[in-house]
């Protein structure tokens, strides 16, 4: 079972994100070999999966347009009681099928996105159509052999499925 996270470690972790789609161009070149800098004052974030909107508050402190989709309905409702700003737009959405324009995006951020999809090649086709050509990607990977994690994986799975089995669940 995944720990939540501490309000402290889910702000450092958002002020992190943020900051590394705002330095991701600094002498860098995008994947198809296209240099450019960081994204403008006007730039439009997409962020998939987004949850209760951790993220917003530092991306639209930068002046950019943010639009949060999350698959969970209940997600973004509670994205949409904490933020009511005119740049900030949440919604119910699938990343296999964006409901948006191609290229319409100068960032997209996938933080606690990729471990939880099936289909993931699938899912950065999609990422790839809606991302303009000069666009950064912040993509999270799981580290699965950090302490939190192998202590989730070698000790509370098998005594939590040991419980269930105790208790007839």
């Amino acid at each position: 079972a995944k720990q939540p996270r501490t309000n402290s470690q889910t702000a450092r972790n958002s002020r992190v994100g943020a900051q590394a789609v705002a330095d991701s161009g600094e002498a860098a070149a995008d994947g198809c070999g296209a240099a450019s800098g960081p994204p403008t004052a006007t730039a439009k974030v997409l962020d998939i999966g987004c949850g209760p909107a951790v993220m917003t508050k530092e991306i639209i402190d930068l002046g950019w347009t943010y639009d949060g989709i999350d698959i969970s309905d209940s997600m973004i409702r509670e994205a949409q009681k904490q933020f009511v700003n005119p740049k900030a737009h949440f919604s119910v959405g699938n990343v296999n099928k964006l409901n948006t324009l191609d290229n319409n995006y100068d960032a997209i951020i996938a933080m606690g996105l990729v471990e939880y999809l099936e289909d993931d090649e699938r899912a950065i086709l999609e990422m790839k159509r809606v991302l303009k050509f000069s666009g950064r990607v912040l993509i999270s990977l799981p580290n699965w052999w950090s302490p939190a994690r192998m202590w989730d994986r070698w000790i509370l799975a098998p005594i939590s499925r040991n419980i269930k089995k105790l208790l007839g669940k």
